[in-house]
């Protein structure tokens, strides 16, 4: 079972306060995350993701 399983998904992409969630822990594990990796894991774009980093620093 991946991680969106367990988030709330609107439209195959997660909502806002889900993805912010799964970013904050997929940045606090060691090793490399990529933009483009959180959008794979979330379903959104990348600008998207961008965003949502900007809100979350």
């Amino acid at each position: 079972m991946d991680s969106k399983s367990n988030e709330t998904l609107k439209n195959g992409r997660m909502e806002r306060e889900s993805r912010h969630k799964v970013i904050m822990r997929a940045i606090d594990r060691p090793g490399e995350m990529r933009i483009r990796n959180l959008a794979e894991l979330t379903g959104v774009a990348a600008v998207t993701i961008r965003r949502d980093l900007a809100e979350l620093e």
